[in-house]
């Protein structure tokens, strides 16, 4: 029957609670580790090859020299009772160990799930300050990316509070505001926008009949006294012909 080993302490080089990372932590402080330092230079490189493994199985890997030296490139055999010896692993030798393995595996899951959610919550309190709802889906993956946490994301909100009036995000109507997903991958919150607001258009005034000019008045009024003159002149002069 097989037996299978487990790397003490995993979740000090395990940073993605997930399996099969793309890296994981190596802490500068392994070269003050008397045990780690005792340790050959083919020792040490298994022994970082072994901690890569087991983050991708699940901490549960089959102690078979042979196949643990292939999978790792090693040129040498591994030497797992020296790893074992100085506590960098141990082996399952009964099912207690199995089973707590097994729950701290449904424990990250759990918490796995809870962080999931709370991002969930913190991208809807992002899409409803932020003005312009366009491509939800493209903007999570922004979101996410980020990774923010309450206090980037209190930092977000107060730059969407100051860009919705600024001359920038009012000139033309919002026109250019720019899509969500945009605004987070440019890391906008973190720019200075022009803090005048945006000049309001003037309200527009009740039609009214255009006045002719000053002069074109004096003028009208000029003629239209001629007009009264002549008719006075000739009035006169039918008066004289008939006396």
């Amino acid at each position: 029957m097989t037996q299978y080993f487990y790397v003490k302490n995993l979740e000090r080089f395990q940073h993605y609670k997930n399996r099969n990372p793309k890296w994981i932590k190596l802490y500068n402080s392994l070269l003050d580790d008397y045990d780690f330092l005792s340790l050959s230079d083919e020792g040490r490189f298994h022994l970082m090859g072994i901690w890569l493994l087991a983050s991708r199985a699940k901490n549960r890997l089959p102690w078979d020299e042979e196949w643990l030296s292939a999978r790792i490139s090693a040129k040498s055999r591994i030497q797992l009772s020296t790893l074992k010896s100085l506590g960098f692993i141990d082996t399952y030798d009964d099912a207690s160990k199995c089973s707590t393995n097994a729950s701290l595996e449904k424990r990250e899951s759990r918490e796995e799930k809870k962080e999931h959610v709370r991002k969930k919550d913190l991208f809807l309190i992002f899409w409803e300050a932020y003005p312009k709802k366009r491509s939800k889906q493209d903007a999570l993956k922004a979101f996410n990316s980020i990774k923010p946490d309450e206090v980037l994301l209190g930092r977000m909100l107060e730059a969407i509070s100051a860009a919705k009036v600024s001359e920038q995000w009012l000139e033309h109507g919002g026109r250019f505001v720019p899509h969500p997903a945009t605004w987070l991958r440019r890391g906008c919150w973190e720019d200075e926008l022009t803090c005048k607001l945006a000049t309001p258009p003037p309200p527009k005034r009740p039609d009214m009949q255009r006045l002719p000019p000053q002069d074109e008045v004096s003028e009208a009024q000029h003629l239209e006294n001629k007009k009264q003159m002549r008719k006075l002149m000739d009035g006169l002069k039918i008066g004289n012909l008939s006396s």
